[in-house]
């Protein structure tokens, strides 16, 4: 191999490693949730985005399956964000929710009864319900859950 072609490879793993460590310590501040559940606020304008750590195809199969009533248990919400980490004011951005996609200010969060510190929903300024989370048999009429694991949208805390 020429000296110059050495070089050239060199200065561009230099330069490729360092875009990607930039790109990992960017992101490594974010945290990165699925969105299973949309709540009705009593509040006109604002709708409850409920949040889990569980893989889609696990939501999926909890909402084909499972009753709502067991939701805290089968969800793992105690591995959900506490709330120093995601709290009033707190800046989110939701993506892949047909009419919910875009950057939020969190207005309040619900944390569940068996584990107080933790979210499980937050509380944003939006009033449609989108078209691909539907109710669910004995569920809450105001609870809408995503139709399939495709639908299942992420809340990235900025």
């Amino acid at each position: 191999m020429e000296k110059g072609t050495r070089n050239l490879l060199i200065v561009s793993s230099v330069i490729a490693l360092g875009g990607l460590t930039y790109f990992l310590l960017s992101k490594r501040n974010q945290k990165v949730l699925n969105v299973y559940s949309v709540g009705k606020s009593t509040e006109a304008g604002k709708l409850f985005v409920y949040i889990t750590t569980k893989s889609p195809q696990a939501i999926n199969n909890f909402i084909k399956k499972s009753s709502p009533l067991t939701a805290i248990e089968e969800l793992d919400l105690a591995k959900n964000p506490n709330q120093n980490a995601l709290k009033a004011g707190t800046s989110v951005e939701i993506k892949g929710i047909e009419g919910l996609d875009g950057t939020y200010s969190v207005i309040a969060v619900i944390s569940p009864s068996t584990n107080p510190n933790r979210v499980m929903a937050v509380k944003l300024e939006a009033k449609d319900i989108p078209s691909t989370y539907t109710n669910i048999p004995n569920g809450n009429k105001d609870r809408f859950y995503a139709s399939s694991a495709s639908n299942v949208g992420k809340l990235i805390i900025n």
